[in-house]
């Protein structure tokens, strides 16, 4: 009986959050609706992690979070929280969740040479569509 009320919340768990974050975006302090857009964006993320696959770079993963963090050091709201990742990727692509998580593709990484200076362009480009 325990298994099927895991597997219940499991499946309706996301669905409550979302709608909860909707709630929260028309009802809530700013700090709440921030708080429950990252619980959705956390529900999405483990599902890109299990589609994608962790890109497996240390080098990349330390120089995102380090770049990553310089940038997020400017933004206004301090309330959001950011997280950077590389993933898998045979396309050349970035893409933001919400709650703040930014996936990036070692391709991606690779194209820009890794250059701090493109790096930070694209991290700073997904950011903006969190915020």
């Amino acid at each position: 009986m325990s298994r099927l009320f895991y597997n219940l919340g499991k499946k309706v768990g996301p669905k409550v959050r979302k709608a909860k974050w909707v709630w929260q975006s028309m009802t809530g302090t700013e700090a709440d609706a921030i708080k429950v857009e990252h619980e959705v964006g956390r529900d999405l993320a483990h599902e890109i992690r299990s589609q994608l696959g962790p890109g497996r770079e240390p080098q990349i993963e330390q120089m995102l979070n380090e770049i990553g963090q310089k940038v997020v050091a400017c933004v206004a709201n301090k309330l959001r929280v950011f997280s950077f990742e590389v993933v898998e990727g045979a396309e050349p692509n970035a893409f933001a969740l919400p709650g703040g998580f930014i996936f990036v593709t070692k391709s991606l990484v690779e194209l820009c040479r890794r250059n701090e200076d493109e790096v930070a362009f694209i991290l700073s480009h997904e950011m903006g569509h969190v915020i």
